[in-house]
């Protein structure tokens, strides 16, 4: 999300950025993720305006960033395993069909027929979506990375703020390594965003819980299209090197980052699960298991906009999980607000101050 905002930034003319990391820039839970950018994830109208525009953005991110193409558009099965979760995508089918997102619903025989490796023992029907697709997380870090450096952005990575302090005129931002003051903030440091914002006498409600994801060695082609169990959010993909990626998020919620461990109790959920959805996966050697958190908010939706009570602090949180879906929208977007002091429509529902109200 910061390297985001930072290309937006130095691409639009502003200078004196600096992003500063607790590690190397971009590291975390921006590239411990599955890659998959999907607009058709909530039920929210909002959250749809915003992830359909997320989606635009991805299809031509490549041009932004002059690489090759960043967005593998295979498509998005998401399966219901009872009739209660097949209306439910019922639903959101509809919903965003009135955003203009197509999709398809389909029943176990259409699911056969078209995703042959599909159990359709353990589904009734699912929505697929042939605009949602996923791409690589380090890739993309890599490039924003190199964008902004050749911008003249400044990283200071291995560098730990300690607290946001709120002066008359200016933020001054302490690190393990010094001091520095600056007009604007933007707070998008994930885990520690809660504990920088309180610093600075901002309470976010934001909660974390444990992000999990198994690796197998590159396989054969399996999987054509990226498969959700709409039930448990357990999913399953094939990236185009042909690594399979299973995961999904733990019930555990987490307090500091020494929790994030991985446990073979959730190995076990998410790969029988995986298996029973796609029976040829449990042929597979899975050889890493990576771990990560999800920022989440009361609401299910994004902390995106301008601090009500603290003028230049602006914040990009709480993205639920699909932050690699917004970072370069919301990057944009409040490159825009910083720049003209206009917050977008898209982001307009997303303030902070919602839950003071």
């Amino acid at each position: 999300m910061g390297l985001s905002l930072a290309c937006e930034l130095a691409a639009r003319g502003r200078r004196a950025i600096v992003i500063i990391d607790k590690s190397a820039a971009g590291s975390g839970a921006s590239t411990v993720n599955a890659g998959i950018v999907s607009a058709s994830y909530s039920y929210d109208s909002a959250v749809v305006d915003l992830s359909k525009a997320a989606v635009e953005k991805y299809q031509k991110l490549r041009f932004f960033l002059g690489t090759g193409p960043v967005l593998h558009p295979c498509g998005l099965l998401r399966l219901a395993q009872d009739e209660a979760q097949f209306s439910r995508l019922v639903k959101l089918h509809h919903i965003l069909a009135e955003k203009g997102i197509k999709t398809q619903m389909m029943d176990r025989e259409e699911i056969i027929e078209s995703f042959a490796y599909v159990d359709s023992m353990h589904s009734v029907g699912g929505l697929f979506c042939s605009s949602d697709g996923q791409g690589d997380p380090r890739d993309v870090i890599s490039a924003y990375l190199e964008k902004a450096l050749n911008l003249g952005v400044t990283v200071l990575e291995n560098t730990r703020v300690n607290r946001i302090v709120i002066g008359k005129n200016a933020k001054t931002i302490v690190t393990d390594k010094g001091e520095m003051e600056c007009k604007v903030v933007a707070l998008c440091a994930g885990f520690f965003s809660k504990a920088l914002a309180q610093s600075a006498g901002i309470v976010l409600p934001l909660q974390f819980d444990k992000r999990e994801l198994l690796v197998s060695r590159q396989t054969r082609k399996i999987l054509s299209s990226d498969i959700v169990n709409s039930g448990t959010g357990v999913y399953a993909l094939q990236k185009k090197n042909g690594a399979i990626v299973c995961g999904g998020v733990s019930s555990e919620e987490i307090s500091s980052p020494d929790d994030l461990q991985p446990t073979q109790r959730f190995t076990e959920v998410v790969l029988s699960q995986a298996f029973k959805l796609v029976p040829e996966l449990s042929r597979v050697e899975f050889i890493d298991h990576l771990v990560s958190h999800r920022d989440k908010t009361p609401d299910n939706a994004p902390i995106v906009g301008q601090s009500s009570s603290v003028e230049g602090l602006v914040f990009a949180n709480g993205t639920n999980g699909h932050g690699f879906t917004l970072g370069p929208i919301l990057g944009e977007l409040l490159a825009k607000l910083i720049l003209n002091g206009k917050t977008s429509p898209l982001i307009q529902p997303f303030g902070p101050s919602r839950f003071s109200r």
